[in-house]
């Protein structure tokens, strides 16, 4: 048996997982195979350890319930060198998680930034009716998984920071980090740094399941870029060119995507996601997008970008308080005050 198969069977019948709905060994190794079909692009190893102990593997963690008592510590265990290998990512040597969703980001070079994370479940084999952890603190997002009968096999660590979100992969078949998509497929210089308000409300609205995955990932591949075309797209996700192409109809069918037709050129119409901030479930408002009427100039197009940005129905991640209108920052004056004095302050 392989390796990461064993791994995904122990973790689907391991203790105190729920029995009612258990997914069978059959459907699991289908599942696992058609997700290894796409390719694993191992960046370095990773490990998980917690009240002193380090675990075997992280699927062995989320089956503890102690994990979620204090701080867990996602390490590094082969770095490479700061450089190519860790193109659109900050070198990390590893990341203090708290129990109040704030974390504590160790780069290889340079010194340690404070942040809010966030875990998303990624690639997961899900039962009919069942419903991942959404977008959820560490410790919450393993209660989840300890407690319905979902199997992930990748998951997304969300790092927001004073000025950009990180969105780090991990594979739980392998413990392993992961390449970002586009690393040695797009130009480097071509990732815009967009407000972390931003991808806060975007990261919302792919947690609550709106769309499925693939179109998932190419709203948040848009979201990083200013724009892109279909063959830039289906480069970076290894040549599937219809299945790109049918994801950008959808996306721009439900007013999420605007094509550009004179150049042919997508992009993301931030403005769909305005309302998300006073969401609680990160479920998109009702009713369809207004149609885009014409290409917006440069400035306006940045102007919908601080609107976005601002608004002021979002509430404080951290505390869960309402932001006070015209507020830009993605936490409370508050919080912000007590993440800078040091971990787990919030």
């Amino acid at each position: 048996m392989p390796a990461s198969l064993d791994r995904v069977l122990r973790f689907a019948h391991g203790p105190g997982r729920p029995e009612g709905g258990a997914l069978g060994d059959a459907e699991l190794a289908r599942a696992l195979d058609e997700y290894r079909s796409i390719g694993v692009r191992r960046l370095a190893g990773v490990e998980l350890s917690a009240r002193g102990r380090t675990y075997k593997s992280l699927y062995e963690a989320i089956l503890d319930p102690s994990v979620g008592e204090g701080i867990v510590d996602l390490t590094v265990t082969d770095p490479p060198a700061a450089g190519p290998a860790w193109e659109f990512l900050r070198p990390i040597r590893r990341i203090e998680l708290f129990e109040d969703g704030t974390s504590q980001l160790y780069l290889l070079n340079g010194n340690p930034q404070r942040a809010v994370a966030r875990l998303l479940i990624r690639e997961a084999l899900v039962p009919r009716g069942t419903r991942p952890a959404g977008l959820a603190t560490v410790h919450d997002a393993f209660a989840r998984l300890r407690s319905v009968a979902v199997v992930p096999f990748r998951v997304a660590l969300l790092l927001y920071l004073t000025d950009e979100r990180i969105r780090y992969e991990v594979d739980l078949t392998e413990d392993v980090l992961l390449k970002d998509p586009r690393a040695g497929r797009t130009a480097g210089g071509r990732k815009l740094r967009r407000p972390p308000r931003v991808s806060w409300a975007i990261d919302q609205w792919v947690a609550s399941g709106s769309v499925p995955l693939g179109d998932a990932r190419i709203l948040e591949l848009l979201a990083e870029l200013r724009s892109a075309s279909l063959e830039e797209l289906s480069l970076i996700f290894a040549g599937e060119t219809e299945a790109v192409r049918g994801s950008l109809t959808r996306l721009a069918e439900r007013g999420l995507v605007h094509p550009e037709p004179v150049n042919g050129q997508f992009r993301v119409r931030l403005e769909a996601f305005r309302t998300l901030g006073a969401s609680t479930d990160g479920s998109a408002a009702t009713g369809a997008a207004p149609p885009f009427e014409g290409e917006a100039s440069g400035l306006q197009k940045e102007v919908d970008e601080m609107i976005a940005a601002a608004d002021a129905s979002a509430t404080c991640p951290v505390c869960g308080d309402q932001l006070p209108a015209g507020h830009t920052g993605l936490v409370c004056a508050r919080c912000a005050a007590a993440i800078s004095e040091g971990p787990g302050g919030a």
